[in-house]
C-alpha cells in the first residue's frame, strides 16, 4: 500500500470533478461570464468553480491541511459581481450534488 494512496485517490477524484465542471461550462459558454483581475487576466466561472470543487474535496478529506488557490473570491463578493457569483455557486452545487451555501463556495 502506497503511503499516499488516500491523497492520490482524493486528488484524482477532485480533478475529475473539476474537469466535469469545466466541460459543462464550456459547452454552454456565454460571453460576459468572466471578470478581469488587476493584471488584466480573465477569470471565468469555470476557473472559480473548478477551484471551489477541488478545495471542497480536499477539505472534506484532509480538513487540517491548508490549500492555496490561484483565484480569490473577493471580487465575487462585490455587489456588481452578483450574477457571476451566482453562476459560480450554481455550477459548484451541481458538481457537488448538494446545496453548499454561497459563502462556502466563495
Amino acid at each position: 500500500m502506497n503511503e499516499y494512496e488516500d491523497e492520490l485517490r482524493v486528488g484524482v477524484g477532485a480533478v475529475r470533478d473539476a474537469m466535469g465542471v469545466c466541460g459543462s461550462i464550456q459547452a454552454r459558454l456565454v460571453a460576459g461570464d468572466t471578470l478581469t483581475k488587476g493584471d488584466r487576466s480573465p477569470v471565468t466561472v469555470a476557473d472559480f468553480a473548478s477551484q471551489a470543487v477541488v478545495c471542497a474535496a480536499l477539505e472534506a478529506a484532509f480538513g487540517d491541511d491548508p490549500v492555496v488557490g490561484e483565484e480569490a473570491a473577493d471580487e465575487l463578493r462585490k455587489p456588481e459581481q452578483t450574477t457571476l457569483a451566482g453562476a459560480v455557486v450554481r455550477e459548484v452545487r451541481a458538481a457537488m450534488r448538494h446545496e453548499a451555501s454561497a459563502e462556502q463556495v466563495l
